[in-house]
């Protein structure tokens, strides 16, 4: 006696199984955890680097100040103004300013050379956030001036 084939599939091969769907939805489920410390590093690493950013902006914009000086006296004005900013993930960054060439620390200026100027001299602005006090960037530029005062 032979088989006889009508054309149309039994009803319960018919579509997936609740079996199957689970298993593709565990499968899916494994994959994306694989995945997830990938995007955590990412995430994080997106926010190091707008601290860092900020704090090179904020950094060269004390350093344009800094160029604007003309003498010693306005260079310590420079470094004597507070200067800090906060950045979009509301982490406040701080500027510290230095100079160095401005030897003059006496009222009578006995200790500038009057062959001293015009000429150029250091400024350093070192950024860090102000909760933590880790250093994001430190700059380093020469200014020229023309006088001490």
């Amino acid at each position: 006696m032979g088989v006889v084939m009508s054309g149309r599939a039994d009803v319960r091969e018919c579509g997936l199984g609740i079996i199957e769907v689970v298993v593709a939805v565990l499968l899916i489920a494994i994959v994306a955890v694989a995945f997830l410390p990938v995007l955590l590093n990412g995430l994080r690493m997106s926010a190091v680097n707008a601290t860092m950013a900020a704090g090179n902006e904020l950094a060269n914009a004390q350093l344009e100040e800094a160029r604007a000086a003309t003498t010693c006296v306005e260079l310590q004005t420079w470094v004597a103004a507070a200067a800090s900013v906060t950045d979009a993930r509301n982490v406040e960054l701080q500027a510290y300013k230095s100079y160095s060439g401005c030897d003059n620390t006496d009222s009578d200026k006995s200790t500038v050379t009057i062959d001293a100027y015009p000429g150029a001299v250091e400024a350093t602005v070192r950024v860090t956030r102000a909760d933590t006090g880790a250093a994001i960037s430190t700059i380093v530029t020469r200014v020229y001036l023309g006088s001490y005062a």
